[in-house]
């Protein structure tokens, strides 16, 4: 049996100012497929409160509806796709309920599992986690020049704003990814850095886990909103550990512990400054996702 839960808290700054918690995070498991989402909506947006659920549910729905009804075999084209289907269901609610492009700048990143593949994908900014069996961990951290990211929302009418923000130049560097690993003891190693330019970071990052997958390495997924860099007086590496040191995985394992963080780490300081989201995904040792559905619409 394949386990996912999630968990999303407001930050000080926020509720220091009576505002509410611009994050969220879902998860969700069926017999093919497991998938753990969290979205930020940008602060200088308007309700992104709002679009932030509106982008996790879009996506979580994307992701049913794909796998429903394709064979997947190819990651990347599986992300477009999923993303395609998203924009689709963002543009009808926005019609609908009358929401203005201002509520709907929100990040995105996204864990999908299936029994033959299994990636990342990554729209935005934010920090992505994968532990294997032995308990090692590859770590990779996402972030922006000016700090202004991609929004999936602006795939419908501002991606020509965006790239002049950035300086229109599509292969410019402007999308940062920090690599690391941490070993089961504990020590921590940078591994690479790599500057992604803009049109790439725009398009989206898609980790490709598929190998690990199948060949049943990887014990935990999970993806961070940026709120896990902005803990008050904590290493964001750190912060990112303690958040995912489980002592059991069942039932809201996520709430649990990321509860049990937040309160220790506020006890001598402020906590989590920013709001701070997380989605995880645990595969117990030989356990898989099956090949098909019987139901087709869960």
């Amino acid at each position: 049996m394949i386990y996912a839960d999630e968990y999303y808290h407001i930050g000080s700054m926020h509720r220091g100012k009576g505002e509410p918690c611009q994050d969220h995070a879902i998860s969700y498991v069926d017999r093919v497929m497991a998938v753990g989402s969290i979205s930020d909506g940008c602060s200088k947006g308007r309700n992104t409160d709002v679009g932030a659920r509106v982008i996790n549910y879009a996506t979580l729905q994307a992701l049913k509806n794909y796998v429903s009804s394709n064979i997947q075999s190819d990651v990347i084209r599986v992300a477009e796709k999923v993303h395609l289907m998203r924009l689709e269901s963002v543009k009808k609610v926005q019609q609908e309920l009358g929401f203005d492009g201002m509520d709907l700048i929100a990040t995105n990143l996204y864990i999908c599992m299936l029994k033959e593949i299994a990636f990342i994908h990554v729209l935005g900014d934010g920090v992505a986690a994968v532990i294997d069996n032995e308990g090692n961990m590859d770590v990779r951290r996402f972030f922006w020049s000016k700090n202004a990211p991609y929004y999936p929302f602006y795939d419908l009418n501002q991606r020509d704003q965006f790239v002049e923000f950035h300086g229109n130049d599509l292969l410019a560097g402007c999308l940062t990814e920090e690599r690391w690993h941490i070993d089961c003891e504990d020590t921590k190693t940078q591994v690479d850095t790599i500057v992604h330019s803009l049109i790439s970071g725009m398009n989206g990052i898609v980790i490709d886990l598929s190998e690990q997958q199948k060949n049943k390495k990887i014990s935990f997924a999970a993806v961070f909103s940026d709120g896990i860099e902005q803990v008050d007086n904590m290493e964001w590496l750190d912060a990112m550990v303690k958040s995912l040191a489980y002592k059991n995985t069942t039932g809201l394992f996520v709430k649990r512990r990321m509860m049990r963080f937040i309160k220790d780490a506020s006890k001598f300081s402020k906590g989590p400054l920013d709001d701070i989201s997380c989605a995880t995904i645990y595969i117990p040792k030989n356990s898989e996702m099956e090949g098909e559905s019987d139901d087709k619409n869960s």
